[in-house]
């Protein structure tokens, strides 16, 4: 049994010299004292596992273990077998925290009662605009419109909802935007998060960020030996709580870098990240029929994400199932008032043409900064 109110910080370490020591000193600049950093080295050849021995040896807090390389989701197991505390705190270990991220998620989950206490953050993207380069927006409009010229048949209405997603970018357009100020607290009894979680609204499909109850994961782990391991996770986390609450403020730093999983994913997670996605709208129209189309939506986003990159190879027979699902879903994302801005304007487009949705998807960083956005 863990200790009460005391927070395992799981940091899975792999590869990760060059950012850990940054990570590990804003974990232990928390003006909360008493936690514990659990750090797993899943098999790091890099000097990351050096790094770990010795910031153990300087500080009582932090506990290493070393494994054999078998992967995150594994490695996230280990750290929630081997935390002692009843509340389990996710970061990665190319993030940061500010000093109060885990003061502030454990006062909003004490507070309210509830199984998880969830922060917004703040993307840090690893390289900077260039003086003269066009804005996101901007890329939008011109690609789209040479797209659209080419298919001779767009509808003013089509280009009409894009160009107004364009112009919320450039923040033109708040209507459809999510509140963020930093002293929002929103409350969710049961398990009625999880329908947000899957429109995208607050939530995202992550592990870090949050403040968990350790005995949610005593019937939720993640899937070892697959990849994209978050999308077949946090939904059924979700799921299982009792009672969410989000808060605006900003406490986790989620650096953007060059070859991050969550832009280059790469044929194989790709594969694992569809069959995720798919699992996903089984078990939710299988327990919790009300919240279908919000998984529908959620579904969407994957297609969308994983389209993203055929140019780079997904391989034929995901690409032929991902554009089914999207011209499937695409009318019903539409006529759905709670789907995000970009599923709508994703939803337009492929209305016309799919083949023109992958076009608009690869315009700025192969799309994804525009749709994850």
């Amino acid at each position: 049994m863990g200790e009460k109110n005391l927070v395992s910080v799981i940091i899975p370490v792999y590869q990760a010299k060059d950012n850990l020591e940054t990570c590990l000193a804003s974990v232990l600049a928390q003006d909360a004292t008493d936690f514990e950093v659990v750090l797993v080295d899943d098999g790091s050849t890099d000097g990351s596992a050096e790094i770990c021995d010795e910031f153990a040896r300087k500080h009582e807090c932090v506990k290493v273990f070393h494994t054999d390389n078998h992967g995150a989701a594994a490695a996230r197991n280990y750290g929630i077998d081997k935390a002692e505390g009843e509340l389990i705190c996710f970061i990665d270990s190319d993030d940061t925290v500010t000093k109060d991220h885990i003061s502030y998620l454990r006062k909003l989950l004490t507070e309210t009662e509830s199984d998880i206490a969830v922060g917004s953050f703040g993307k840090i993207y690893e390289e900077k605009n260039k003086e003269g380069q066009k804005s996101t927006a901007d890329s939008i409009r011109s690609t789209m419109k040479d797209i659209f010229a080419e298919t001779k048949s767009v509808s003013s209405r089509v280009f009409s909802d894009v160009k107004k997603f364009a112009d919320k970018k450039m923040g033109k357009d708040d209507t459809d935007s999510v509140s963020e100020n930093a002293e929002d607290i929103l409350f969710y009894s049961g398990n009625t998060a999880l329908e947000d979680l899957l429109y995208q609204k607050h939530f995202m499909s992550v592990p870090w960020g949050m403040i968990s109850q350790r005995k949610l994961w005593n019937s939720v782990r993640f899937p070892e030996g697959t990849e994209a391991e978050d999308m077949g996770t946090i939904y059924r986390l979700f799921a299982a709580a009792n009672g969410i609450v989000w808060g605006g403020r900003k406490t986790y730093r989620y650096y953007q870098r060059s070859g991050s999983t969550m832009y280059s994913t790469g044929s194989t997670r790709n594969k694992a990240y569809y069959r995720h996605s798919r699992e996903m709208l089984v078990f939710i129209k299988d327990r919790y029929p009300s919240y279908y189309p919000a998984a529908l939506s959620r579904h969407f986003s994957t297609c969308c994400q994983i389209l993203s990159e055929a140019e780079s190879g997904i391989g034929k027979s995901l690409e032929m199932h991902v554009k089914k699902d999207i011209t499937l879903l695409a009318p019903r994302i539409i006529k759905d008032d709670r789907c995000r801005v970009q599923n709508k304007s994703a939803a337009s487009i492929a209305l016309v043409s799919v083949d023109a949705l992958a076009g608009s998807l690869k315009v700025y960083d192969k799309g994804k900064r525009w749709y994850l956005g």
